[in-house]
């Protein structure tokens, strides 16, 4: 845990990154990480939950956004 990557992102011409830091990797359990845009702004975390079944295993994921509302562009 703590282990860090980067998040390349994209939304139509828009491109970003992002730096991510796993929060929790338990094997065929779960595997989680926090989002933060440059200078350190929280934007989500997300989770994946993996729970075995007859036929395999189901896989959940929740994400929770972070984003403060400074940080959110507003319309006009």
């Amino acid at each position: 845990m703590g282990a860090r990557f980067r998040g390349h992102n994209r939304n139509g011409l828009r491109r970003w990154v992002t730096t991510c830091r796993i929060t929790d990797a338990d094997p065929s359990r779960r595997v989680a990480y926090e989002v933060t845009a440059p200078l350190g702004v929280p934007l989500s975390r997300w989770q994946y939950d993996t729970a075995p079944t007859a036929e395999g295993c189901t896989v959940t994921e929740t994400n929770w956004v972070r984003v403060p509302l400074w940080f959110i562009p507003q319309s006009s």
